[in-house]
């Protein structure tokens, strides 16, 4: 059993990050697929999301609250272009996922929701 392809969330306008492998891939297969959520995207999947959470918000923050996400980037860390490149994980363990604005990843009723729930945090919070 295998991938016949997978998707990524790619944002219009961001610019490229890719490693020389990644860009190889990208170029010469269909193996990769970039998909650009747009505002009713978004709304979309935040309402299922926001279901969930009412209905399991205790079990979802006793199993993922101490891993936790970022969710937005520190105002140095934003271009027009979108969020610069950062690692992957930051010194406490928590990945940053971009909220708000152009290149969203996540509506902002949900990201508001999942701070209230302990199972993101702000940048610096």
């Amino acid at each position: 059993m295998g991938y016949s392809n997978v998707a990524r969330i790619r944002p219009p306008g961001i610019s490229s990050r890719d490693s020389d492998l990644v860009r190889q891939v990208c170029d010469e297969t269909d193996f990769i697929i970039n998909i650009s959520p747009d505002e009713a995207d978004l709304e979309h999947v935040s309402g299922t999301f926001l279901n969930l959470l009412r209905t399991y918000q205790p079990q979802l923050s006793a199993t993922y609250a101490p891993i936790g996400h970022w969710l937005g980037a520190p105002a140095e860390r934003h271009s027009t272009s979108g969020p610069a490149r950062r690692s992957a994980t930051s010194e406490s363990g928590l990945t940053w996922i971009y909220v708000g604005g152009r290149g969203s990843k996540v509506a902002l009723p949900l990201a508001r929701q999942l701070i209230d729930t302990g199972l993101a945090a702000m940048p610096g919070s």
